[in-house]
């Protein structure tokens, strides 16, 4: 099963995701699709081909519970600053598939996932979430404290509000 989750769904690349797995049911008729955050009503023409038992729209949810039912975690955003959704799927023990253009790229590494450039064929897309479908072992537990990402924000923080003089 696939998960995507983003209210901004067209910025998160929702649209992409779904043509991704059209792509990759041809040879895995069976995988499943959650869709997380965007109100079922603004993205059900996305699904106007697909069978009804292959996807849920879960609208939004505020707790994470959906993350460990996900095999894969697809998340092919046109812009993400961060996308903190890549972080708690690492946490879950979830591999990822995710744009170049999110900021949390640096923390996916060939153990537990893949980053793509946009513009990958879609093909190169289908390819890596199957290789993250069929991989034979768990992801190693994400080494990432809240401290660590604290001091990252605040670090972030201190740049774009202190003067270039002051800056340490």
């Amino acid at each position: 099963m696939v998960g995507f989750v983003g209210y901004e769904w067209p910025r998160k690349g929702l649209p992409l995701a779904v043509s991704i797995l059209a792509e990759l049911r041809k040879t895995r008729p069976d995988l499943q699709f959650w869709v997380v955050g965007p109100k079922e009503d603004e993205i059900r023409h996305l699904f106007a081909d697909w069978p009804a038992d292959s996807y849920r729209l879960l609208g939004w949810r505020t707790d994470n519970a959906h993350l460990p039912e996900f095999d894969v975690l697809l998340h092919p955003a046109r812009a993400e600053p961060y996308g903190m959704v890549i972080s708690e799927a690492l946490a879950a023990a979830v591999p990822v598939v995710i744009s170049s253009r999110c900021g949390a790229k640096a923390q996916v590494t060939a153990d537990n996932g893949a980053v793509l450039a946009l513009d990958a064929p879609l093909a190169d897309w289908a390819a890596a979430v199957q290789q993250q479908l069929d991989r034979p072992d768990p992801i190693p537990p994400f080494a990432r404290s809240w401290q660590d990402m604290a001091r990252e924000y605040v670090a972030v923080y201190q740049q774009v509000s202190l003067p270039a003089d002051e800056q340490q």
